[in-house]
């Protein structure tokens, strides 16, 4: 039999995945993501799947099937094909779709999130046909590929609603964002939801002379730091009312896993240099990025500093703002919550005509999948696959749009990424370690092989 290293160097994977991940596809440019999924399409049916093109009320989603008529197990495995914007070029050691490998890394916008996890899931379905071709006729499997996952997702309800009975799985499986070690494979039991709005405060029709106009005409900026300030306290604490009422604490066993994880955290604080957030009572760290809710500021626009400094009182002051949201906790409700607090800010200080708050598209949270009963399954394909144990995250800090699966299809969903921490998704010089994915292939075979032998 031909080792999966011997068969990916051969049939060339590497390079495969190259070309892959050089087609443009960000959210914003329909005609781009139109043509890579397209080209994802195509990959698909040379894997022997029934491929269709869903469109939605956004870019299209891929959906390819392989049905069996006794399946022991059924699996379903989620991916997106669209990425986010390049940025600025000048951050780039390469140009982003001009990927290359080097340093044992593939370069490239898109290279890990998520064009390579879930072609891994691709080349081991390959692999799997060509080298096992009884089991292949036993497996039963199905993709299904986003289109708008940077974008939020919105058009992925809109399919599992109309194509919940085709969906319908055993086992749910997502590979994307990065594991929390270098070495071993992780499983990810949950992912905190997200809200994220602007708040614009604009007084004046026009930016006004600091001296000639200061102190009798109003300033947007500082209102809109005056708002912020009263949302949270020196902690870090939301002080909006009821924002807390809802936040389920962890398990016993989500409080286990997240005290063996310390170590990994502290470590990945020290590799990338950054501050740490002061804590509120009764938490670390740790727990506030896995349990806890947060009110983030993501950045504020109003006037100009550097060389873009003026003495102005500027017409016009900008806050995006994000909250992460833990299981239990509804985006709607949150929404409202802090809607009533800006309307109430505005009408006691006299200012709530100037105001505006722009709610942008909301993802839930997600319950755990640590007791769901195929985890044992899970995690035996991982731990064949990477030659080492695999070990469990209690919850993603960040968010995906994975509460619709229990939401529409009733099933836990397993994350399982294979990415590194240091995949740099979202920012320059986006990267996927070729050594983790090529074990991310062999686990995908793993999965495949004890599925058809239960």
């Amino acid at each position: 039999m031909e080792s999966v290293d011997e068969w990916i160097e051969r049939t060339q994977v590497i390079s495969r995945l190259t070309e892959y991940v050089k087609q443009k596809s960000r959210s914003n440019h329909g005609e781009e993501v139109a043509a890579c999924a397209n080209y994802a399409k195509n990959i698909l049916e040379g894997l022997d799947l029934a491929v269709e093109l869903i469109p939605t009320s956004g870019n299209p989603l891929v959906l390819a099937e392989k049905h069996a008529d006794q399946p022991k197990k059924t699996l379903l495995i989620y991916g997106h094909y669209d990425v986010q914007p390049e940025g600025d070029l000048d951050l780039w050691d390469s140009p982003p779709f001009e990927p290359e490998v080097r340093d044992g890394k593939l370069w490239g916008r898109g290279s890990a999130d998520n064009k390579g996890q879930h072609f891994a899931h691709f080349m081991a379905l390959e692999y799997f046909r060509e080298t096992f071709p009884e089991k292949f006729g036993e497996l039963d499997v199905r993709f299904i590929l986003d289109g708008d996952e940077e974008r939020g997702s919105f058009s992925l309800a809109e399919v599992f609603e109309a194509y919940k009975s085709r969906l319908d799985a055993d086992i749910m499986i997502v590979s994307d964002g990065p594991s929390l070690v270098t070495d071993k494979p992780t499983i990810v039991g949950s992912v905190r939801g997200i809200l994220t709005f602007q708040i614009t405060i604009k007084h004046n029709p026009e930016d006004l002379h600091s001296g000639n106009f200061g102190g009798m005409a109003r300033s947007a900026t500082q209102d809109l730091v005056h708002l912020l300030t009263d949302m949270f306290d020196d902690t870090g604490r939301c002080l909006i009312p009821g924002f807390y009422d809802d936040v389920t604490p962890p398990s016993e066993l989500e409080l286990s896993l997240i005290g063996k994880l310390q170590g990994v955290l502290e470590a990945i604080g020290d590799e990338r240099g950054y501050a740490r957030a002061t804590v509120q009572e009764g938490k670390d760290n740790g727990y506030q990025n896995q349990f806890w809710p947060t009110f983030n500021i993501n950045g504020i626009s109003a006037g100009g500093v550097k060389k873009e400094r003026r003495t102005i009182i500027p017409a016009e002051a900008v806050a995006s703002v994000d909250c992460r949201l833990v299981p239990n906790m509804r985006s709607d409700v949150i929404k409202k919550l802090i809607g009533d607090f800006i309307d109430d800010w505005g009408r006691k200080h006299y200012c709530l005509e100037g105001i505006s708050v722009d709610f942008e598209h909301a993802m839930e949270s997600l319950s755990s999948s640590l007791n769901n009963e195929n985890l044992g399954l899970v995690q035996e394909a991982l731990e064949a696959g990477f030659g080492t144990e695999a070990v469990l995250v209690p919850r993603l800090g960040g968010s995906l749009p994975l509460y619709l699966f229990p939401e529409y299809l009733g099933k836990d969903v397993f994350l399982v990424p294979y990415a590194l921490p240091d995949e740099n998704n979202h920012a320059p010089n986006e990267n996927l370690d070729l050594d983790y994915f090529v074990k991310g292939i062999k686990a995908s075979v793993e999965l495949y092989h004890r599925v058809t032998s239960l």
